[in-house]
């Protein structure tokens, strides 16, 4: 394990030189994947904050040790549609979306809504290509490792870079 992962929960725990908990998380994101287009605000996560109607690829990993639930309505449906999933501690998620400022609603059992989200790490893979039969908002994998979850992605045929292992 490199030096800086094993020492980063314990810096964090301190509050040393101001680390911020996606920074010391950010070594744990694959290659192209970086900390971008998204933010959280109360009880949600908010995915393509900054390239409206682009189509792109976030995951999603669960820092914290209890289970997190992720739920999205659709406000623009005469049904009631939506999407969610549990994501389990040490988990990652991928979902793909094209509409802007997409919100996404944390919970988690027994604890303040407010801080649902706040075990979170969100990065964009900024070099993903999706063929047009791929373009939407959906789950391209839930709650799986990382590989798992970079394998689901690359057999949906979401193309990325070729240092994904």
């Amino acid at each position: 394990m490199k030096q800086s992962r094993r020492w980063a929960p314990l810096l964090m725990g301190l509050g040393l030189g101001g680390l911020s908990l996606m920074k010391a998380y950010a070594n744990v994101f694959p290659p192209n994947c970086e900390p971008v287009n998204f933010a959280f605000t109360q009880q949600q996560l908010l995915l393509n904050t900054q390239n409206p109607d682009h189509q792109h690829l976030f995951l999603i990993f669960n820092s914290g040790k209890e289970p997190i639930d992720l739920s999205h309505q659709n406000a623009n449906s005469f049904v009631d549609i939506g999407w969610q999933t549990i994501l389990e501690p040490n988990r990652w998620s991928a979902f793909a979306v094209n509409e802007s400022n997409y919100p996404m609603t944390c919970s988690m059992d027994d604890s303040d809504p407010n801080n649902a989200c706040q075990n979170l790490q969100v990065c964009q893979l900024l070099k993903a290509e999706f063929a047009l039969s791929n373009q939407g908002s959906y789950w391209v994998s839930e709650n799986r490792t990382l590989r798992q979850v970079l394998n689901d992605t690359r057999k949906k045929g979401i193309v990325a870079n070729s240092s994904w292992r």
